[in-house]
């Protein structure tokens, strides 16, 4: 049966013997074996290490966006920058290397495929400033700049596909399936709310899957009329099920329904049967999980005490691989539009064409086929406080040679970017992604197998030039271009700090001090605890005398006594113009700065008892670089 029975065998194994597992085909030399609690990772690499079919055995590691970095960075000489400037063209413009004819392969987080540098025009004449999304999963080689836009919706490509919660199943039989005539039963999904957020639940980002079948009679329970059952009037009665926002769980009136409130679906909450079945039934994201109503609704106008009997259980969503854009972080948007972007606008849009000309990418004229590896495309994940499709991590195909770079290769791309890379875990050294890996090895199977092709991929973003182990995988691949840095700081790079995301960026009253202040004066006056409210009813609701600085950091986790650090400027480097840049800029070194910081620790899931406690230490950079111990 090749890997397809190897993979089935496997599993009935591990099940007979009580292990907490399973294992999928992923190619025909590669399977992927899980352990689905962590009790029994244990006893599953038992498993894997006495079968004599197994040569090599590695972890699944998480995937992160790499490559920071600005595309003047790479694409001006040392020739006369200035000239080239002031005319808009870059030195490979002026050497006319500009990608006409080619396509890129790009695999990345999503893209803003109706930003300007791949917008694509309807060619309506009625609406011409119309533009069109791109190919979603089809090659069209007549497109301006995206061939296809493909984001492999089959969730087994990068083994998405949903897995069951142990703990969020529940059966319903002898001892718990009475539901009095007219009343209801209420379960919440998890028990606790706080494990909603936890993998690999992922319920407050992802969503849910839900399978349940459910049956209910009169047979077997107190009747209203004789002590036990119906006898020869036994019915099939009929129940209703709601599955509901946790937070709606409480307040949901089942007599007027509010049918809009149901994530199973207005059709399916509004169906009365004897039976109610479903498979892998797709719930939205719910913050802290999910609240299922099954309501006794009797049979016409009979009323009686019913027995309910069956299963139901929650997985994790099904999720495909990628969607179909990119979330506020950009970084997909980013790495093609240095790759690939072309400015590009309606007839009558000419100048803002050619102003923005200036960050064209280093091949403006290549065409791109884009592989989506993150599902992140929700609107909501634009909202702090809202719930949304975000996945935490890259979602790449389990086997890169047969399911990320063959349709590229047919679609004509001989160049491919891959600007992501292993993920350390919390606790590690940066040696944990420093091996030679199965997804190295398949690049350089493809390539040695189609010798025209060329990948490139990212070398990561936190090496230090005087540590050994730092290149993460699958940039250990030997038959690629392995891309990395040895300064990541230039003028152009040090203006774009200061450039602000337009979502963040939303106007509104200011408040002292809550943002970060360019000086000590508003209005010219100087600013007291005094005078502070007066004056700052005299600006406009966008003032432009403060600058604010913000992060927002979640499902951090820190180990025992172990350091989590950020810096304002975002910046890494104490060069001296960096120094000066933010001297002269923040005036940060003479007038100070005013900081808000609001944090909450919970314990996590492995920490047994006690209050968690942490510190906020504030430094100044110098300090916070030479910073060198918890103790």
């Amino acid at each position: 049966g090749g890997a397809e029975g190897l993979a089935v065998a496997w599993t009935d194994l591990l099940k007979s013997a009580g292990v907490k597992g399973f294992v999928r085909k992923v190619s025909a030399e590669k399977l992927l074996a899980v352990a689905t609690c962590h009790e029994s990772l244990s006893d599953l690499l038992d498993f894997l290490a006495r079968r004599a079919e197994v040569a090599w055995v590695e972890a699944k590691v998480a995937y992160q966006p790499h490559a920071s970095g600005a595309t003047r960075i790479v694409r001006m000489g040392p020739e006369d920058e200035n000239k080239a400037i002031t005319s808009r063209e870059t030195i490979v413009k002026q050497k006319g290397l500009m990608g006409e004819g080619q396509i890129i392969g790009v695999a990345d987080t999503g893209l803003d495929w109706d930003n300007c540098m791949f917008w694509e025009s309807a060619n309506s004449a009625a609406f011409p400033l119309k533009g069109q999304p791109p190919p979603f999963e089809v090659t069209d080689q007549a497109r301006r700049k995206l061939v296809r836009y493909t984001y492999y919706a089959d969730c087994a490509v990068c083994n998405n596909c949903p897995i069951d919660i142990e703990a969020d199943r529940v059966r319903i039989g002898a001892t718990n399936g009475v539901i009095q005539a007219g009343t209801t039963r209420v379960q919440k999904f998890p028990e606790i709310a706080e494990l909603s957020k936890e993998v690999p639940r992922s319920y407050d980002a992802a969503g849910a899957s839900v399978s349940f079948d459910l049956k209910a009679n009169t047979q077997g329970v107190p009747s209203e009329f004789i002590a036990q059952g119906a006898g020869a009037f036994d019915f099939p009665v009929q129940i209703q099920m709601f599955i509901v926002a946790r937070g709606e769980t409480d307040s949901f009136d089942v007599d007027n329904p509010d049918y809009s409130k149901c994530l199973n679906g207005e059709a399916n909450c509004r169906t009365l049967a004897n039976q109610l079945t479903a498979e892998n039934l797709q719930l939205p994201a719910s913050l802290g999980g999910y609240g299922v109503i099954i309501a006794n609704r009797g049979l016409a106008d009979v009323s009686a005490h019913i027995f309910v009997q069956g299963d139901i259980q929650f997985r994790t969503s099904n999720k495909p691989c990628g969607d179909t854009g990119d979330d506020r972080a950009g970084h997909g948007t980013h790495v093609t539009g240095v790759a690939a972007g072309g400015a590009f606008a309606p007839p009558g849009h000419e100048e803002e064409v050619l102003e923005a000309g200036e960050f064209n990418g280093l091949a403006s004229d290549a065409k791109v086929f884009f592989s989506d590896l993150m599902q992140n495309a929700d609107p909501k994940c634009n909202i702090p406080t809202e719930a949304c499709s975000r996945v935490s991590e890259m979602s790449v195909p389990l086997d890169v040679s047969t399911q990320l770079f063959p349709e590229a290769y047919a679609a004509g791309a001989r160049v491919h970017l891959n600007s992501w890379g292993c993920s350390v875990p919390p606790g590690e050294s940066t040696h944990y992604c420093n091996n030679y890996t199965t997804h190295a090895a398949e690049i350089d199977k493809f390539v040695w197998e189609n010798k025209d092709f060329l990948v490139v991929t990212a070398v990561g973003d936190t090496g230090t030039t005087d540590a050994a182990g730092t290149v993460r995988s699958p940039s250990t691949c030997k038959n690629c271009l392995t891309v990395g840095a040895t300064d990541n700081w230039n003028e152009e790079y040090r203006r774009s700090v200061v450039f602000r995301d337009p979502q963040e960026d939303v106007c509104k009253q200011c408040e002292f001090p809550r943002f970060c202040s360019q000086s000590g004066l508003i209005g010219g006056q100087a600013v007291s605890s005094s005078n502070v409210n007066e004056l700052l009813t005299g600006l406009a609701p966008c003032c432009n005398d403060t600058l604010h600085l913000g992060k927002s950091i979640s499902d951090v986790e820190i180990p025992p006594r172990q350091l989590w650090t950020m810096h304002f400027p975002d910046m890494s480097s104490i060069d001296p113009t960096i120094t000066t840049h933010i001297r002269q800029f923040y005036n940060w070194r003479a007038q100070g700065a005013s900081i808000l910081y609001n944090f909450t620790a919970t314990a996590s899931l492995l920490q047994q008892g006690g209050t968690p406690k942490f510190q906020v230490i504030v430094l100044n950079r110098r300090d916070y670089i030479e910073y060198p111990t918890t103790d």
